[in-house]
C-alpha cells in the first residue's frame, strides 16, 4: 500500500488495472473533473472521456468527506455521499497512478484493491505566516494544492502580527500604506514588506474552494498588533508612535483595553474579514499580550474597575467576549489560541487552538465540552530544523490523549509555520515537508493503523508527486538526525534565534 495519508481499510486483491493515455473518464463533478485533468497533464496526458474510471454518487448515509475507491482488472470505480468525498478519492486515485507510473511509456500498473476510506478528525489543517516573511500568491496557491492532495480541508492564514500588515482594509488605509512595510529585518538594512488586495483574497479563497479547503483568517489582538498600532497610535496605551518592528520575538506594545478606539478598530477590521472569507470561523489569536502597558495605562484600569473585573489578565478575557460576541453578530464563531484560557472568563463557545499549554488548561476545556484544535509546538512547529523536532516525533505524537474525558472535543489537528526563519520556497519547503504529510496522516488516519516506519517508506513513494508542483521535501538523511546531530543543530539554530530576537 502506496497511499499518504493511510486509508481506513485497504483490501489488496489479484491482478492489476492497466492506466495508459487511452483510459477514459466518467465524472459529472466539476472540481473532482479539474482535479483529474489537472493531474493528466502534468503525466503529459489529455483527458479523454469513458468509462475506464468513474466518478458516482452512492446516496449513501456516509460521512461527507468518505469514500469507496475499487480498482478491478476492467476499471476503476469511485463512489462516495457527496463530491467532497469524490475529490478526495480522486487524491488517491493520483497516488494509485503515480507510484508505478513509467514517464516514458505514460502507462502504470493499479494493483487490483478495494478502499474504503474516512477521516479520523474533522479539522485538519496547515497555519502558514506570511506576516514575518511575505509569500506571493502563487506560493500560497501552490501549498493549498499540496494540502489538498494530503486531504487536509483547512488553511490558517496569518495575516497580522508586530513586524508587519498584510490585508487590505478599506476603513483603516494606513494598515497597508504604512503598516505593510517595515524598514529592516534584524539589522539587515533591507525594506520588506508586501500585502494581499482584496482582489487576490477573493482568487485565494476561490481556489481554496475548489479544492474543499476552508481559509480561516486570523487578526491576532490584543497582543502582536505593533504594526497596527504603528499606522494608528491612538490604538496603544501610550498613544505614542512606533515603528513597524524590525525584530522579532514577544512585544509589549499591544492594544488599549480601555479605549472604544481599539474596539471600534477590531470590529471594523473583523467585518471586513468576515466580507472576504465565508469561513464560519475567524482567529482571533490571544497569545504572547504583555500587559505592562495595561498596569499604568489609566484607561485599561478604568475599564478593570467599571466590570468589576480581578486583574490585566481577566481584562484580556473581557476584551475577547466583547469580539467573540461581535463575530456571533456576524454568524461567525471565534477560535483562539490557548492562553485565551488564562483568565478563566472566555467564553466556552470559542473553539481553542493548543500550541503551548504547560498547566493543560485546553485539556480541562475539552473535558468541560469545549473544542480543541492540537498544534502542540513541541511536535508541530514545522518552522524548527529537524535536530528540534525530528519527522518521527511529529509523525508519532498523539493529539487525543487517553486520559482525556471527552477525547471527542479534540476535533483536529493543525501544523504551523512561523516565518521570522523562513525568507524562500525552497527552505519553506524542506521544513514543512515530510513534516505536513505526518500531521495529515494523524488527522486522517486511525491511531491503530499508523506505522511510522511504513510512512517513511510510503513517503519516498510519495515524494515525486509533490515535485511536480515544485515542491522539494528535506531529504530522508535530514528527517531523523542522531542524538549529537541533534544537540548541534539545536544549539546551532536557538544561537541564531537568541541573536536576531527581541524588542526594538
Amino acid at each position: 500500500m502506496r497511499i499518504i495519508p493511510c486509508p481506513k481499510e485497504f483490501t489488496k486483491k489479484d491482478g492489476s488495472f492497466l492506466f495508459d493515455a487511452e483510459t477514459g473518464f466518467f465524472c459529472d463533478y466539476e472540481n473532482v473533473g479539474n482535479s483529474i485533468s489537472s493531474f493528466l497533464k502534468t503525466c503529459g496526458i489529455g483527458w479523454r472521456t469513458g468509462d475506464d474510471i468513474k466518478f458516482t454518487s452512492d446516496g449513501s448515509d456516509s460521512s461527507s468527506e468518505a469514500y469507496t475507491l475499487v480498482v478491478g482488472e476492467d476499471g476503476v470505480k469511485v463512489s462516495a455521499k457527496s463530491e467532497r468525498g469524490l475529490f478526495y478519492g480522486a487524491q488517491t486515485l493520483k497516488q494509485l497512478i503515480l507510484s508505478s507510473f513509467d514517464e516514458k511509456t505514460k502507462t502504470a500498473e493499479i494493483p487490483c484493491c478495494e478502499i474504503n476510506d474516512a477521516p479520523r478528525f474533522s479539522y485538519r489543517g496547515y497555519m502558514f505566516d506570511t506576516v514575518r516573511h511575505f509569500f506571493p500568491v502563487e506560493v500560497v496557491k501552490k501549498y493549498i494544492e499540496a494540502i489538498s492532495l494530503l486531504k487536509l480541508n483547512v488553511f490558517h492564514w496569518h495575516l497580522s502580527d508586530d513586524q508587519g500588515w498584510r490585508v487590505q482594509i478599506d476603513k483603516y488605509p494606513r494598515l497597508t500604506e504604512h503598516g505593510s512595510m517595515r524598514r529592516e529585518t534584524c539589522g539587515d538594512k533591507k525594506p520588506h514588506g508586501g500585502f494581499y488586495t482584496k482582489e487576490q483574497i477573493k482568487d485565494v479563497v476561490e481556489f481554496a474552494k475548489e479544492r474543499f479547503i476552508t481559509v480561516i483568517p486570523e487578526f491576532d489582538i490584543p497582543g502582536h498588533t505593533r504594526a497596527a498600532v504603528s499606522s494608528y497610535p491612538e490604538l496603544g496605551c501610550s498613544k505614542k508612535p512606533v515603528e513597524v518592528s524590525t525584530k522579532f520575538g514577544i512585544h509589549s506594545e499591544i492594544l488599549c483595553a480601555g479605549r472604544e478606539e481599539s474596539y471600534d478598530f477590531v470590529k471594523g477590521v473583523l467585518t471586513e474579514f468576515a466580507e472576504m472569507f465565508p469561513s464560519k470561523y475567524i482567529h482571533i489569536g490571544g497569545d504572547e499580550a504583555p500587559k505592562k502597558h495595561w498596569q499604568s495605562c489609566p484607561d485599561c484600569q478604568r475599564r478593570i474597575k467599571e466590570n468589576s473585573l480581578k486583574n490585566e489578565e481577566e481584562l484580556q478575557g473581557w476584551f475577547t467576549n466583547q469580539i467573540v460576541e461581535f463575530l456571533a453578530s456576524k454568524g461567525r464563531k471565534a477560535i483562539v489560541w490557548n492562553e485565551s484560557l488564562n483568565s478563566g472568563i472566555v467564553d466556552g463557545s470559542v473553539t481553542v487552538q493548543m500550541w503551548m499549554d504547560k498547566k493543560k488548561r485546553s485539556y480541562a476545556f475539552a473535558d468541560k465540552g469545549g473544542k480543541v484544535i492540537a498544534s502542540d509546538f513541541f511536535h508541530y512547529y514545522c518552522d524548527y530544523p529537524y535536530a528540534m523536532t525530528p519527522l518521527i516525533k511529529t509523525y508519532n505524537y498523539e493529539p487525543a490523549p487517553k486520559k482525556l474525558k471527552k477525547p471527542e472535543n479534540i476535533i483536529g489537528v493543525e501544523t504551523p509555520i512561523w516565518t521570522e526563519f523562513i525568507n524562500n520556497f525552497d527552505r519553506l519547503c524542506e521544513l514543512f515537508f515530510p513534516r505536513l504529510a505526518a500531521v495529515a496522516e494523524t488527522g486522517w488516519t486511525d491511531r491503530e493503523n499508523k506505522s511510522a516506519a511504513d510512512f517513511m517508506r510510503r513517503f519516498r513513494i510519495y515524494a515525486p508527486h509533490l515535485e511536480r508542483l515544485g515542491i522539494k521535501p528535506a531529504p530522508p538523511q535530514e528527517w531523523n538526525p542522531s542524538p549529537i546531530a541533534r544537540i548541534r543543530g539545536t544549539f546551532s539554530f536557538t544561537h541564531n534565534m537568541v541573536m536576531k530576537k527581541g524588542e526594538k
